[in-house]
């Protein structure tokens, strides 16, 4: 249970934290809300319109800035608590998946969010309340504040739910802003003369817009709507969850499911002693990486032996992952790439990883006996490179750049100038090396086999793609 809180408390700061860093919906948060809340109220008439309360089942009147208040205020705070769960799931999608992978508890990563989003729902739904009273003085302020916080907490449900089921952040957003105008709008008398229409009971948000009219002007208590709307909130919850679990599991399920890899890639495995399927699902996640890194990058791997590819994938995928991190533009990057560096570290110390690039890559080291002194200067490298972007005045800072990053654990020297590939095993069976592709025959001969002798010298110290080299 100790882990548990921990995972919990840790994915709660973050989700938390990506809420903060969200300024635009903070923004409207902070100053839309009043300046359309007093709108409403100032700019619309103050005829009495009819509105039909279920609750209570009979007609009302209610002032039209009143009820044009009370429906802008449950549109407001739906449209801006759906974009920030949307934006904030949607933009932190691929990091979840990682953590999953590597085996965070998923349960802790879902209740984080939807505590986020109810600590958001609070907060906004009480700050829309405060200034509803500022112009009137509601019959039920703390029944409007639950009915404004239920609507709320169904569409960002909602954005939580999207996030998991759409790519585009477009569509995302359009959906929100178009379900909540409609459903809003919908139950408004001043908008549609049939607001009073029986199928408007499957809305959303109409349990929130009915316990939000009779907490204006009545000391009835709507059970029965108020229910209706937290069983919306429940249900975009569920099905969010729902959602998060297919988003997070499907694609590790793919990487496990071995048995499925082409013949030809079973092959490549085989040749390179990876039998176990943690380690093909990891080496499989790095290949994944570097060929939608770019095609040729992909391809460059493809020219060495059959043998030697599963390390170039893990040290790709190692690379690839520091190269995203550096460049992702966030302000916590450098002690993401420092999280990451101490747990490398760690997995290099036990000789095996929780996280499938580095349990690759961990294996690949351990298993062609690599060196390792220069992996601190690549962690550097990438650290700086988080920091701030690099600039070069000349060829040799750009060749002395290149030269920390592209594999520091002596692939090239493995690849071109040794030219064999040991067999997998502990260090102490491995005395005899053999060549790199054409068969187990021993050898102990420095002469570059026909295969590897028609390998260039380039294709075997490739690095995730980055900035093209300065021009003269």
């Amino acid at each position: 249970m100790t882990r548990l809180r921990l995972c919990l408390a840790t994915a709660l700061r973050y989700a938390l934290l990506e809420q903060v860093r969200n300024r635009l919906a903070l923004a409207l948060a902070v100053f839309f809300v009043p300046v359309w809340v007093g709108l409403a109220y100032t700019a619309m008439p103050t005829a009495p319109v009819r509105f039909f309360l279920r609750a209570a089942d009979q007609d009302v009147t209610v002032a039209g800035n009143v009820l044009t208040q009370l429906s802008g205020a449950v549109h407001a705070l739906a449209l801006i608590v759906g974009f920030m769960m949307f934006l904030a799931a949607r933009r932190s999608a691929g990091f979840d998946h990682r953590l999953v992978t590597a085996g965070y508890p998923r349960a802790c990563l879902v209740l984080a969010k939807y505590l986020a989003l109810l600590l958001a729902c609070l907060l906004v739904a009480g700050y829309a309340t405060a200034w509803i009273c500022v112009f009137w003085r509601p019959e039920q302020p703390a029944l409007l504040a639950a009915a404004l916080g239920a609507g709320a907490l169904t569409y960002g449900g909602a954005g939580i739910m999207l996030a998991a089921l759409l790519r585009s952040e477009l569509a995302g957003m359009f959906l929100v802003i178009m379900a909540s105008f409609v459903d809003v709008s919908l139950q408004n008398p001043i908008a549609n003369a049939g607001a009073d229409s029986p199928v408007l009971r499957w809305l959303p948000t109409y349990g929130a817009m009915q316990s939000a009219v009779v907490a204006a002007d009545t000391r009835h208590l709507p059970w029965a709507h108020l229910s209706l709307a937290l069983l919306w909130a429940l249900t975009t919850a569920a099905v969010g969850t729902a959602a998060f679990t297919l988003h997070t599991r499907s694609r590790l399920g793919a990487l496990r499911r071995t048995w499925r890899l082409p013949p030809l890639r079973h092959r490549v495995y085989r040749r390179a002693g990876v039998n176990d399927p943690e380690l093909r699902a990891g080496y499989e996640t790095c290949r994944r990486l570097v060929r939608h890194s770019g095609q040729t990058d992909y391809a460059v791997t493809q020219l060495v032996p059959a043998p030697l590819r599963p390390l170039l994938w893990a040290m790709y995928g190692h690379g690839r992952v520091l190269d995203d991190l550096s460049d992702s533009g966030r302000a916590d990057a450098a002690e993401r790439i420092d999280a990451w560096v101490r747990a490398m570290e760690e997995d290099l110390a036990r000789g095996t990883g929780t996280d499938p690039v580095r349990r690759a890559l961990t294996h690949a080291v351990t298993t062609w006996d690599l060196p390792t002194g220069q992996l601190p200067a690549s962690f550097a490298t990438y650290r700086r490179d988080a920091a701030e972007r690099p600039g070069f005045t000349s060829w040799e800072q750009w060749h002395a750049y290149w030269h920390a990053l592209s594999f520091p654990v002596g692939v090239t020297r493995l690849a071109t100038r040794r030219c064999w590939a040991r067999p997998p095993g502990p260090a102490s069976a491995r005395a005899t090396p053999r060549h790199c592709g054409d068969g187990p025959t021993p050898s102990t001969s420095s002469t570059p086999c026909a295969t590897c002798a028609r390998t260039p010298t380039w294709a075997a110290s490739p690095s995730p793609s980055r900035s093209s080299p300065p021009t003269a």
